[in-house]
């Protein structure tokens, strides 16, 4: 099945306001051919004439690359009067040295401007960008550009907790960046349209995604053949997003069940599909089921591709079921387990251990992970699945809603990684010298691609961690099921060095593996500050060369360790520390190298306090501060003094607000100064 087009933004400017005729949009499909390494180019143009006159226009078509025209065209044409949708086509064929392809590594984009005019006047212009590129499902393979690939991606909530569901382009554009940095290249992207800047920048940076008509689980009486709304859902998803390359296929719903929820699903995503590959058949169109494993008349049969949802027994029941039902390529369009923690020290998913159950199963595409962030929520369900009272839902959230990184972000990274695996060794500080080796990914491994333009970077660091010396080696084109291979480092930098990082970078310069190698174990830390409540102690501290940190504690003897955190704070909860009783506490720092000497004695007390909530982020907006912060079920107000000079809170906001509260009237850039506390049913902390 081909699925050939291009890409792009609509940017409609109009130049003259008041003008009754206009261009609507143009829709371009730009399919290479891989042998020649040309490209046609075929333009269809749709504009209207709201005037009582027929108008005799001219089309000027520009096509550019990198700034520059590699086509241009004109099209006469008369447009009758009181027309809604004109239809013009224009073609052109593309040589070899003006095709630059469109690849997930190299997201080469093209633009289109159309001019429309009536003797010599400008009436109306319209631009948009696209990108050349085939997409093919061949037997079992999933084929870009004429190159097998097997891709990961994330699905994402669109929601932040500081601007809800309305995504400023700073967020878009950094979990875009940060899901690059994670090896992201193929997705189900969303339930939900993404607006055009979304599309815009995976158009740039080299994500494909599908985009889905808002139809989603249960029952629902829009999964009928015979509705009109969802018909019209499509259309308009497909008219809009035509041109962009990222889009590489289209869903017509999300886990819409079997018939006995819905009776007439089958008749449903069959019509649907036939529509999305009539009105764009150089595209996917798919149906993402939690079903397909079920039975083999489940309406996959319909789709071009199998898109499976899964959240246990992921390989067999799901995967091989899907298989043995469809005997079609599977894409794992949502994979995943219970809730993790929203806590980034704890918040973890076991990425390997789902991914080994599909990996090797010639069969199995790729697969995307549920989800890539925290997102709000208020949905509680059976244990494991219950939002906490914070509302920020940690379904599989590698970063929370505030985009910390969580301890899932570096496992999933691993296992996302273009690469097996990079390590670093015989380190010669002295000579100054290292050894990198890189371990390719297998030929039916989940990600494998071939890999084009890649580097190795590093970077040495002096005493105070600041970097005095980068680095970068070009590495050879890699494929999937080639041997293991050095990359020899050489530096010239040798006093008071404290770390190396080397990284893996793909051709955008995403480090998309890292390893980091400390040269010393840390420094003996400091306990910065202690709180001390009824039902534990919390102490913090942070420095540079720690990895993690833990807590020793003792009584008359009897020593104790909390677990390892990557927070900058511990609490201790304890219920052998009794109230009025003198413990001593020690903080111990900890690297790859070991760990460090431990703090200073600090002798704490449990008192009748509560202990206040954990600040998990702050945001300075234009007017504005939000302040993250935990929630406990029996928190009854929260309260924040503050000013903007230190140690003067000459103002107090009390709210009822669960998890993030905001600050109003804070002009940015001028400085903040708060603390926060607690006031529980019983009393205040």
């Amino acid at each position: 099945m081909l699925c050939g087009i291009g890409g792009g933004i609509r940017r409609p400017v109009w130049l003259e306001l008041t003008s009754k005729t206009r261009i609507e949009f143009q829709h371009i499909d730009a399919v290479p051919n891989l042998k020649k390494g040309t490209a046609q180019l075929d333009v269809k143009i749709v504009s209207s004439n709201a005037s009582n006159t027929p108008r005799n226009v001219l089309f000027n078509i520009d096509i550019k690359s990198n700034g520059k025209i590699v086509a241009q065209g004109e099209v006469k044409t008369i447009i009758p009067a009181n027309t809604n949708k004109h239809i013009v086509k224009w073609a052109y064929h593309l040589p070899k040295s003006k095709v630059n392809l469109w690849h997930f590594d190299f997201p080469n984009l093209y633009e289109s401007t159309v001019t429309l005019s009536e003797n010599k006047e400008i009436l109306h212009t319209n631009s948009d960008r696209f990108g050349i590129r085939k997409l093919e499902i061949n037997s079992l393979e999933l084929l870009l550009n004429g190159e097998s690939i097997r891709p990961v991606g994330f699905n994402v909530v669109p929601e932040d907790r500081f601007t809800g569901n309305t995504l400023p382009i700073e967020r878009i554009k950094e979990d875009v960046d940060l899901m690059k940095s994670l090896g992201a290249n193929m997705a189900r992207l969303s339930h939900v349209n993404l607006p055009k800047e979304y599309i815009d920048y995976l158009d740039e940076k080299g994500i494909m995604i599908f985009e889905e008509v808002g139809l989603w689980g249960g029952k629902d009486v829009l999964v009928d053949p015979e509705h009109p709304k969802p018909k019209e859902w499509l259309q308009r998803i497909i008219e809009n997003n035509y041109n962009h390359p990222a889009v590489i296929g289209w869903s017509v719903g999300n886990e819409l069940g079997m018939a006995s929820k819905n009776p007439k699903v089958d008749a449903y995503i069959k019509g649907a599909i036939e529509m999305a590959e009539k009105l764009d058949p150089n595209r996917i169109a798919v149906s993402v089921s939690n079903s397909a494993n079920n039975s083999p008349k489940e309406a996959t049969m319909y789709a071009d591709l199998a898109m499976l949802n899964g959240y246990q027994n992921w390989g067999g029941k799901k995967a091989d079921g899907t298989w043995k039902n469809h005997k079609k390529p599977i894409f794992m369009s949502e994979f995943g387990y219970e809730l993790n923690s929203e806590d980034p020290s704890l918040g973890d998913v076991p990425a390997e251990k789902i991914l080994n159950q599909l990996r090797n199963k010639e069969y199995v595409l790729g697969a995307s992970l549920w989800t890539f962030n925290d997102y709000r929520s208020t949905y509680h369900g059976k244990d494991g699945w219950k939002t906490p009272p914070s509302q920020n839902r940690a379904w599989g959230g590698i970063v929370t809603s505030f985009r910390d990184k969580k301890k899932g972000f570096y496992s999933v990274q691993k296992e996302f990684s273009p690469i097996k695996n990079l390590t670093v060794s015989n380190i010669n500080t002295a000579e100054r010298h290292a050894k990198v080796t890189i371990q390719p990914r297998e030929k039916l491994d989940i990600p494998a691609n071939i890999l084009r333009g890649y580097k190795v970077q590093y970077t040495l660091f002096d005493s105070d961690f600041k970097p005095v010396e980068t680095k970068t080696e070009n590495i050879k084109t890699i494929f999937p099921g080639d041997d293991t291979f050095d990359v020899f480092l050489e530096w010239s930098a040798k006093d008071n060095l404290s770390m190396i990082e080397v990284s893996f970078l793909d051709p955008q310069g995403y480090k998309v593996y890292t390893d980091v190698v400390k040269f010393q174990v840390p420094k003996q830390p400091v306990i910065t500050f202690a709180n001390t409540a009824n039902n534990g102690i919390r102490v913090f501290s942070k420095s540079k060369d720690a990895e993690a940190y833990y807590v020793r504690y003792e009584k008359d003897g009897l020593i104790f360790n909390t677990k390892k955190t990557t927070n900058n704070f511990i609490d201790i909860e304890d219920k052998k520390i009794k109230q009025g009783d003198v413990w001593q506490y020690q903080l111990i720092a900890v690297n790859n190298k070991g760990e460090s000497v431990p703090s200073e004695v600090k002798e704490l007390i449990k008192d009748e306090d509560e202990l206040p909530p954990i600040v998990w982020n702050t945001k300075h907006t234009e007017n504005g501060v939000f302040i993250a912060y935990s929630v406990n079920p029996y928190d009854y107000l929260y309260e924040v003094l503050y000013g903007t000079s230190p140690n003067k809170y000459n103002q107090k906001l009390t709210t009822k607000v669960k998890g993030v509260l905001n600050i109003p009237n804070i002009k940015k850039g001028i400085p903040i100064y708060y603390k926060m506390r607690v006031i529980k049913q019983w009393g205040i902390c």
